[in-house]
């Protein structure tokens, strides 16, 4: 039986598909975690989605585990590691199908 429960935060995988010199792809997968809005809520996000994809990830994205820095240690959970994960677009493209495939009930695929 279906339980209804009132959720602010969920974690999902985020499968990241890094361009390769020469042609192709090397995915990689970390665990986003993300906020939990409302439908409402979620509708007026989708509106300003449609403006700026970024800020509304700002929002959404609140933490994530298994992101190294270019040294091999875990990135730290900030605004600005978050905004450097954003700025990079096949991460900040992975993020929201992540989310957005979360939201709409679609199961995870791994790799390309």
């Amino acid at each position: 039986m279906f339980k209804l429960e009132k959720k602010t935060t969920f974690r999902w995988p985020v499968v990241v598909n890094v361009p390769k010199d020469g042609g192709g792809f090397a995915s990689y997968e970390f665990t986003g975690e993300f906020k939990l809005h409302d439908q409402s809520k979620m509708d007026t996000l989708l509106e300003r989605f449609r403006q700026d994809d970024q800020d509304v990830l700002r929002e959404l994205l609140i933490g994530w585990s298994g992101v190294q820095d270019s040294n091999g240690d875990e990135l730290l959970v900030n605004d600005e590691n978050r905004d450097t994960l954003i700025d990079v677009p096949y991460v900040r493209s992975a993020m929201l199908k992540a989310y957005f495939d979360a939201v709409s009930g679609n199961k995870v695929k791994k790799g390309n």
